[in-house]
């Protein structure tokens, strides 16, 4: 129970912060270039 609610937890966090890294990668992708 324990572990799927962290599995849980972590794949939320992961959906809420998918968004935010790809664009300021795709920003440091196209700064640099």
């Amino acid at each position: 129970m324990k572990g799927l609610s962290i599995m849980k937890h972590i794949r939320r966090t992961r959906h809420l912060m998918m968004p935010i890294y790809r664009s300021y990668f795709s920003f440091a992708f196209f700064y640099y270039r």
